[in-house]
């Protein structure tokens, strides 16, 4: 084997291994949406952000905006901007310019 392709073989077995790190640190879907339902706000938002970009789930806008707000009361700056997104967008919400 040349040392270039060494060098591309050992690269992306360093990259599948830290993939693989930060994938089985993960929660699920179901232990995220215990943590959203208990008031955490960053498991509100990855609830939500999940049914939004319909990531292990069915997309639902209703269910994004739904987790979101709860999220942005809290301060949450993303969940706050995904609101604003959906209000712009009119995803699952009536839109209003006044």
């Amino acid at each position: 084997m040349s040392k270039k392709f060494q060098k591309v073989v050992a690269l992306l077995t360093v990259v599948v291994v830290i993939c693989g790190a930060v994938l089985a640190g993960a929660d699920t879907f179901e232990e995220t949406l215990e943590k959203a339902q208990k008031g955490d706000a960053q498991a509100q938002f990855d609830i939500g952000n999940m049914y939004y970009e319909g990531e292990g789930v069915s997309q639902d806008y209703s269910e994004a905006f739904k987790w979101c707000s709860k999220a942005a009361k809290q301060g949450h700056a993303k969940a706050q901007n995904y609101v604003g997104l959906m209000y712009l967008n009119a995803q699952s919400v009536k839109q209003d310019h006044k």
